[in-house]
């Protein structure tokens, strides 16, 4: 299973974006700090926003 920090760093790349995207909102239950790790993470917001 991946980290959560590892599926926020897979937001930033165009070719793993789609699967990290699905795996975190498949496991967001899971992740206690999810919000404020994509929001406080440099260039996630960005990248999301592509």
């Amino acid at each position: 299973m991946a980290s959560a920090e590892q599926l926020v760093l897979d937001l930033c790349n165009p070719d793993l974006r789609e699967n990290a995207l699905l795996d975190l909102s498949k496991k967001r239950e899971i992740f206690q700090d999810l919000a404020p790790l994509l929001w406080n993470s440099f260039g996630t917001i960005a990248a999301l926003l592509q």
